[in-house]
């Protein structure tokens, strides 16, 4: 799903430039939270793993583009147009030309990226310009996000991300907050990581009422290349009409690197 030519133009001590075109994806670049975005690393519940409020990820996120950042440390401005209805599994140059684009824009504040004091925020909106039928559910619509992660002394760390879609609804959840702590060392092992992420959305489907619940996970590293990292999640959720959801769900994962 992704192919695309990437440049950057360093003009100053902490300033500069830089570019993508190609075959994009928009959760890579716009919206992130470190421990929040990746589910095969840290949570696997989606309301925690994504920005599920946002009517453009999952189903408008990938497809050809440009994207255009500028930063002058701390600051950045990000914008990009892109595919808003591509075919996800390849560059889809014939609906690029059908003209109804993905339009996306952030600024942010980093400081110590990647350092033991990481402090991120983020403003994100966006316009899908896409009509695939009548009614606020398939016509255009725009989405607000605000995204960010603190890391303390290397040693605690904490994500959040509130997102919240408006007239179109193709999305999970017409508005989704979730946050995530991190143990980053626990009981001294530096190689081990414990999580815990709760998360409240209201799910666009209106016959659905808020949908709440949290995530619990150890990763635990065996050896330099193989971590075990069991898991549970708690759903709960009332409905106006059905049963509504009190779920427990336990998961295993295992990971390989080589």
């Amino acid at each position: 799903g992704l192919l695309h030519w990437e440049h950057e133009q360093y003009i100053g001590p902490g300033r500069g430039w830089g570019i993508r075109a190609g075959q994009l994806y928009a959760p890579s670049y716009f919206g992130p939270a470190r421990y929040l975005d990746d589910d095969r690393r840290f949570f696997m519940a989606r309301p925690v793993a994504a920005a599920g409020g946002a009517q453009w990820v999952g189903n408008n996120d990938i497809g050809l583009g440009v994207n255009g950042i500028f930063w002058k440390n701390p600051l950045y401005l990000s914008v990009a147009v892109m595919d808003g209805k591509a075919n996800r599994q390849y560059p889809d140059f014939a609906s690029f030309f059908d003209g109804e684009f993905l339009y996306l824009g952030e600024i942010g504040y980093e400081r110590d990226v990647d350092g033991p004091n990481e402090t991120a925020l983020r403003l994100t909106v966006s316009h899908l310009d896409v009509h695939d039928g009548e009614g606020p559910g398939k016509g255009p619509g725009q989405s607000v996000m605000i995204s960010g992660d603190k890391v303390f002394n290397g040693r605690w760390g904490l994500a959040g991300r509130w997102s919240r879609s408006f007239e179109r609804l193709s999305a999970d959840y017409r508005g989704l907050f979730s946050l995530g702590a991190m143990w980053l060392d626990p009981l001294g092992r530096s190689h081990d990581l414990v999580g815990l992420g709760i998360f409240a959305g209201e799910p666009s489907d209106a016959d659905r009422g808020l949908e709440t619940g949290f995530e619990l996970f150890y990763v635990l590293r065996l050896t330099q290349t193989v971590s075990l990292m069991p898991d549970v999640q708690y759903w709960h959720r009332n409905d106006q009409d059905g049963p509504g959801a009190r779920t427990w769900v336990l998961g295993l994962r295992a990971d390989f690197a080589f």
